[in-house]
């Protein structure tokens, strides 16, 4: 027998609607993280018949390059040009990050570990150096590229997770499922199941604890195809059981899909399982 969230969510056996708030969210965010969220589903509801086909190509079958290696050529954010850098295995050195392996980035706070993210996802470009993605260099994309690297090549979970607070956990996962379809409707509730926030999914974000909205970030970073999967401090609230099943979460999806895991930490590592550790 479906349990009670199967019932009231997939009674009829495909995916569910975001609700009317979930919608009107999207709709008025004024962040341009969102803005390809809200141009898609308002033409999927709104368009005249004939353009649903197109935007669906164009997001979700758009065909898809693999990335094999991130490669840092002497970076340093730019605010540390002055400060002396000693003993770092990624500022000032030519690294490569490869994709299937696992690295675990150790930093104390304010030594740039979040920068180091933001410069690989395309947030930031406020550090001397070069980053290339398999030899080309990323500082001249433009923003479809980045679009698509975002789509099918990095996952990226923030430290701050960037959920909407007033959605519930299920309808945060859903914005991103919706537009990505990688998970199943059983895959998403199972990997509620096995963090332990079952019972969470129907709870707007505000009003779960930090652990558990980080669990919930977890599980939508985990809904996309992508080569890496890029963590910044994704385990910081979580107790070491917790954070040993979202390692083994984490691994056993990215092993399926053949992805690459560049985590950072503060203290609480990801328990991950044959690591690479670097230090900013």
């Amino acid at each position: 027998m479906p349990d009670k969230h199967e019932k009231q969510h997939f009674a009829i056996g495909s995916m569910p609607k975001i609700s009317p708030l979930a919608e009107a969210r999207v709709k008025y965010a004024a962040s341009w993280r969102v803005i390809s969220i809200n141009l898609v589903i308002l033409h999927l509801r709104y368009a005249p018949s004939g353009g649903i086909d197109l935007i669906i190509y164009n997001i979700l079958s758009t065909k898809r390059n693999k990335m094999q290696r991130i490669e840092l050529h002497n970076i340093l954010p730019k605010v540390f040009a002055d400060a002396p850098i000693t003993a770092s295995d990624v500022w000032l050195t030519e690294f490569v990050f490869e994709k299937g392996e696992h690295y675990m980035v150790k930093a104390e706070s304010g030594t740039g570990k979040s920068s180091l993210c933001s410069y690989i996802y395309g947030y930031r470009t406020d550090y001397s150096g070069q980053i290339t993605f398999d030899g080309a260099d990323i500082a001249p994309l433009n923003a479809e590229r980045w679009s698509q690297i975002r789509r099918t090549e990095i996952a990226y979970l923030p430290q701050e997770m960037r959920l909407f607070p007033e959605l519930t956990a299920l309808e945060n996962v859903l914005l991103k499922n919706q537009l990505t379809n990688h998970c199943s409707e059983r895959e998403i509730l199972d990997m509620f199941a096995t963090l332990g926030i079952s019972d969470k999914v129907d709870s707007p974000v505000q009003r779960l604890s930090i652990g558990q909205q980080q669990r919930v970030a977890i599980i939508r970073t985990l809904c996309q195809p992508c080569d890496f999967i890029v963590l910044d401090e994704p385990v910081s609230h979580l107790d070491l059981a917790n954070n040993q099943i979202v390692a083994r979460l984490i691994e056993s999806h990215a092993e399926r899909i053949g992805a690459g895991i560049i985590a950072t930490s503060v203290g609480n590592n990801l328990c991950l399982n044959r690591i690479k550790e670097l230090t900013l």
